[in-house]
């Protein structure tokens, strides 16, 4: 399978047959659907998160499955999820944000049991907004990436939202640590890469040794994640080691950024990234959707909400967000 290429181009990810049962196994073990449920599934099947954590978990647990062929578009949600029936519907944040958003301007309810939210880090603002437009729905978090077929950890329900800052624990045949600059392993509550193993990692990228030697040693695959690992074995992801913006000394993640402005009704997207000023160092940039009057009017909002390292010396208000295939944003380079 290829990787969704965010930032770069795609890599070829080769998984086996035991990848995927291992992953499907341990999804199966946490996702409480089953014969009596409907998952409406809207995305292609060539997307790992797709194929094992909907599609041959949905077979598995003998769910019945509807398929969307059309651009995913939310406006057309609520209607599929009538038409089909369905009582389980899982996609990114962005997707969600978008579908919550719709449904407060139509007043429309969704009669969804089990909802599933994964492919990007999702803010609490969002989480507690799903919570309240689907009060008696199981809500799973989950964590993972194509190079681990794909899913690595998930937050229990009965923890979301009031854990909004964690993607959950391991799932059981996996196993985590975080690994430090230095080498050394980290303590409980310190940041450093999220490094996973088990029978769910990749046999390496294809036709691509150099690559695959970069981010698999002695079974371990290096995610590129920032994450945190809390005494209560709680995963919390803060952001990619290679989206990280260094200003004058300081660490930034691009999604404290995004989450802060998020909160905000009138934002609808927004992405945050690092460039190279006029003056040779590195500045804060936007793009942002949503329903402003001019560059001053969001300029006031960053202002308002943001600590002044993190204030974006360029504005973008664009009409909507570039996204890959998987419906994530595609972040500037």
């Amino acid at each position: 399978m290829c990787t969704s290429g965010t930032t770069g181009e795609p890599k070829g990810v080769m998984l086996t047959e035991e990848n995927v049962l291992t992953a499907v196994s341990d999804i199966t073990a946490y996702f409480d659907i089953g014969g009596d449920d409907t998952i409406l599934i809207p995305r292609p099947l060539y997307h790992c998160a797709v194929l094992t954590g909907e599609f041959l978990t949905a077979i598995f647990k003998g769910c019945r499955i509807c398929f969307y062929s059309g651009a995913l578009n939310p406006v057309a949600v609520p209607e599929l999820v009538r038409l089909c029936g369905a009582t389980v519907l899982c996609g990114t944040p962005t997707f969600w944000r978008l579908l919550i958003s719709f449904m407060r301007r139509a007043g429309t309810m969704l009669p969804l049991g089990k909802i599933q939210v994964s492919g990007e880090c999702l803010d609490c603002d969002t989480a507690y907004a799903l919570a309240d437009m689907f009060p008696a729905a199981k809500i799973y978090s989950v964590y993972g990436l194509t190079e681990a077929s794909p899913r690595v950890s998930a937050l229990p329900p009965e923890l979301f939202p009031k854990r909004c800052d964690s993607v959950g624990l391991p799932l059981r045949s996996v196993e985590v640590k975080v690994i430090k600059s230095d080498g050394s392993e980290a303590d409980y509550g310190e940041e450093a890469v999220l490094y996973v193993k088990g029978g769910n990692v990749m046999a390496g990228y294809y036709r691509n040794a150099e690559k695959t030697a970069e981010v698999l040693c002695g079974g371990w695959l290096c995610t590129g994640d920032i994450a945190v690992i809390y005494s209560d074995g709680l995963i919390a992801i803060k952001g990619r080691a290679d989206d990280m913006i260094i200003k004058g000394g300081m660490n930034i993640y691009p999604r404290e950024i995004e989450e802060a402005l998020r909160a905000d009704r009138r934002v609808d997207e927004v992405m945050a990234y690092g460039y190279t000023g006029k003056s040779g160092m590195t500045e804060i940039g936007i793009k942002i959707s949503g329903r402003f009057g001019s560059v001053q009017e969001a300029a006031r909002l960053c202002h308002t909400v943001l600590p002044p390292h993190e204030v974006p010396s360029r504005i973008e208000i664009v009409r909507t967000l570039e996204k890959n295939g998987f419906g994530k944003i595609r972040r500037v380079k």
